[in-house]
């Protein structure tokens, strides 16, 4: 296959938008964290600890990681999915990063 054939090829295919998975122990604030970004046009998928790793094996393609660093098994998730999915972008959160932004934990 030429190039120029592989580029039109390329350019007919739509590509997907970013998959993101979002690992978050507190139910409220994963289902909140996921119907944002699919609000934004990202595939969110959700993870409790327990499920994290499924997600993860599920979701090769996905190019984000929120893990929540508040959860016992956050290193085990973490090391997974750069085993799994090398070159994953990872975001920690952590509860205590919210309450000591200042101002705001007045409200």
């Amino acid at each position: 296959m030429s190039d120029g054939a592989l580029l039109k090829q390329n350019l007919l295919q739509p590509s997907l938008p970013t998959g993101v998975i979002v690992a978050e122990s507190y139910t409220r604030a994963r289902e909140a964290l996921a119907d944002l970004l699919r609000c934004d046009g990202h595939r969110a998928f959700e993870a409790s600890a327990e499920t994290a790793l499924f997600a993860i094996n599920s979701n090769t393609d996905a190019g984000v990681l929120l893990l929540d660093l508040d959860m016992a098994n956050w290193k085990t998730i973490l090391n997974y999915a750069q085993t799994r999915i090398p070159g994953i972008f990872v975001i920690g959160m952590r509860e205590s990063d919210f309450r000591s932004v200042g101002p705001l934990n007045r409200l």
